[in-house]
């Protein structure tokens, strides 16, 4: 008995302490507030993610309240603590980092306690020194669509296209800029002659051209083969982009040399036309495996570099050629049209079908149009099949130049969600659970409108607006639900190199479905083998469109199954055959994992 007293008490005493524990834990972290502040004192979160939170707490708060006010002072600190990152870091003289945050703000619509001009200015001079003139570029492209520039340097960024006779560039800039500066003309009437030169010149010269194309070379030394030694070397094409040395090609004739679980020996040497026989070492500085582009770099200065264009401009049948060392044949020109320009190849944008003779070697070769200027690089082709090849369009290898001078692999932002063209409006159709899009209240069925003030009207829009900004910051999303127009504040973050993968990880069968095959379910029975759904929806044009499942339609899922080393998705699945209604079909509907749905 004296046992069982005993053992009543001290129970007692341990379920006492642990209420009180409890208690504790309840005081210390009653509040939403606290929480954030917690977690943003250690780290677990950034300023950007306590904003994110901060926000939807606020969101569940009554007006007027304690809590309400106090929730919204704590805000203001945190664009205060922004605003005080963007200005250390600008003091560090780290004014790519001070970006993120003076960014953030103007999307707060807070004013940064140092301009964003400024800042601008600071990170350009910096990069003054340095022979890469793309990011130079890139931020006064930046600075001219914020209304940042002054018209000298508005002046002064179209001339450089003009001298570079890159009329496409200069054309497109020019029509958008006279708009967004009224007076630009006025002061500089010089322009206008610009543009009539532009259009009257030609540097088409299939001779001049080949001197600016090289030969890539990956020599992976001595290897053995049924017994017999033979030297291992790769070839494929490449172009150089200025007068410092820098050449472009495909990643994937270097990607050995670049990949950490390659263990063999790799070097990487080019040759050029005016020295075939000489293999100079190259050094490949940055890489994208996403649109399967390098760049490399060679001690070799003021060697001519073609004339960089606008694919944009390309029609459906306009001409085109291609140089470069098919089978090894060097420097061999082929022509042929624009066949396609919708083809799905990439994570991001789209990619051009041509029709001009493409074989192993032509890979990382330019694709010139009729005034000589590079509007796509070679990258693939279908060997039992003639006239059917495959091109990168310029207008994502400019936006990626940048990144690849920086070093290393190209990394790109995300949100975390899925979009497809639903007429003239992208419409989410996926949300990651816990990604960016989901903690910043988007939902399935939101229309996108705009990033940051910018009208999108396609995913790709939406895509070359978002995937290369730096992260993480915040951005601004306007969208629209049932008629009913929203903003949210969303923080970008690093994009992985196959969102699906991540995505397998974190989600369940049935969304992976609609994400990946555009096939949204409803799930209404749990087998021990297998599960059962409704089709809720068929999003046109996408994968799961294009078999006999039709909405309302019952339909058991099998299997559904990520095989990495092959980047394959393989849904099986049951369901009723149209035209014979008694009879069921089991099929297994393959898919590769780089979709090009993702935001």
């Amino acid at each position: 008995m004296k046992k069982i007293v005993f053992l009543i008490l001290t129970l007692s005493l341990l379920l006492s302490c642990k209420t009180n524990d409890v208690k504790k834990i309840e005081l210390e972290y009653a509040s939403g507030i606290e929480n954030i502040k917690h977690n943003l004192q250690r780290e677990k979160i950034d300023l950007f993610e306590a904003y994110i939170e901060a926000k939807k707490y606020l969101s569940g708060l009554n007006e007027g309240t304690d809590a309400f006010i106090k929730c919204k002072a704590y805000i203001d600190e945190i664009i205060s603590q922004i605003d005080k990152k963007a200005t250390d870091l600008f003091k560090e003289k780290k004014y790519e980092d001070s970006l993120k945050y003076s960014l953030s703000l103007k999307t707060l619509n807070a004013n940064p306690s140092i301009p964003l001009r400024d800042v601008y200015l600071e990170y350009s001079k910096k990069l003054d020194m340095s022979s890469d003139i793309f990011t130079r570029n890139s931020i006064k492209e930046d600075m001219a669509n914020l209304g940042l520039l002054k018209n000298e340097e508005v002046f002064n960024f179209l001339k450089y296209y003009k001298d570079q006779k890159s009329s496409g560039f200069f054309f497109y800039y020019f029509d958008k800029y006279k708009k967004l500066y009224p007076s630009l003309i006025t002061e500089f009437p010089q322009l206008n002659n610009y543009y009539d030169e532009l259009k009257a010149f030609s540097n088409f010269n299939i001779e001049e051209l080949m001197k600016s194309v090289v030969t890539v070379i990956l020599n992976k030394g001595m290897n053995i083969k049924d017994g017999m030694g033979y030297f291992d070397k790769a070839i494929g094409s490449g172009f150089f982009i200025d007068d410092d040395g820098y050449i472009l090609t495909n990643h994937h004739v270097i990607a050995d040399h670049v990949d950490p679980k390659y263990k063999g020996y790799t070097a990487v040497y080019v040759t050029t036309r005016d020295d075939p026989d000489t293999e100079i070492p190259a050094q490949v500085i940055g890489y994208d495996k996403v649109f399967d582009i390098a760049l490399l770099k060679i001690a070799k200065k003021n060697h001519k570099h073609l004339v960089l264009g606008r694919s944009d401009d390309m029609k459906v049948g306009d001409k085109i050629y291609t140089i470069g060392n098919p089978i090894g044949i060097k420097y061999t020109v082929t022509s042929g049209i624009i066949s396609n320009k919708e083809i799905d190849f990439f994570q991001l944008g789209r990619a051009f079908q041509i029709d001009a003779a493409v074989n192993p070697g032509n890979s990382g070769g330019p694709v010139i149009d009729e005034k000589g200027q590079v509007i796509g690089i070679v990258f693939a082709g279908v060997p039992q099949y003639q006239g059917i090849n495959f091109a990168i369009p310029f207008q994502w290898v400019i936006k990626t130049i940048p990144a690849l001078y920086k070093g290393g692999e190209v990394k790109r932002s995300w949100i975390g969600a899925g979009i497809y063209n639903q007429k003239d409006r992208p419409e989410f159709y996926y949300v990651l659970p816990s990604g960016e899009a989901s903690k910043a209240g988007i939902k399935v069925g939101d229309i996108l409108q705009k990033i940051d003030g910018v009208e999108v009207k396609t995913v790709e829009d939406a895509q070359g607006e978002l995937s290369w900004r730096q992260f993480p910051q915040l951005i601004e999303i306007e969208k629209e639900n049932n008629g009913k127009k929203e903003t949210a504040i969303v923080r970008l973050e690093e994009r992985p190199y196959l969102p699906v993968a991540e995505a397998f990880e974190k989600d369940s069968q049935g969304k992976l479905i609609t994400l990946v095959y555009g096939i949204s379910l409803e799930y209404y029975d749990n087998n021990i083998l297998f599960k059962k759904y409704k089709v809720d929806k068929v999003y046109k044009r996408m994968l799961g469109s294009m078999v006999e499942i039709g909405e309302g339609d019952p339909i058991i899922v099998y299997d559904l199954k990520y095989i990495e080393k092959d980047k394959m998705i393989l849904f099986t699945v049951r369901f009723k055959k149209k035209d014979v209604g008694f009879l069921d079909r089991i099929i297994t509907i393959p898919a590769y994992v780089e979709i090009n749905t993702i935001l």
